[in-house]
């Protein structure tokens, strides 16, 4: 069980460093044309916002799909039959 959630984690660490770099350089993009003196700044700020967002729900879901893990097959079975 805590191989699951080790690599769930090492996942999520790695898609938000690549959600982070992704969401900076479009919104520094995207302030640019109206704050050129900031838009460093604003997009640092928007893109660790909404990174610590995705951390938190990322890491709701690797805990959850850690808990039932060994009960997987019968939950979907569950769902779908």
């Amino acid at each position: 069980m805590t191989e699951v959630f080790e690599t769930g984690i090492k996942f999520l660490l790695a898609f938000i460093l690549l959600f982070f770099l992704v969401l900076f350089y479009l919104c520094r993009a995207w302030a640019k044309p109206m704050h050129p003196e900031r838009n460093t700044k604003i997009g640092a700020l928007v893109a660790i916002l909404y990174s610590f967002y995705f951390f938190v729900g990322g890491f709701i879901i690797v805990i959850l799909i850690s808990l039932f893990w060994p009960n997987l097959v019968n939950l979907i079975k569950l769902f779908f039959s």
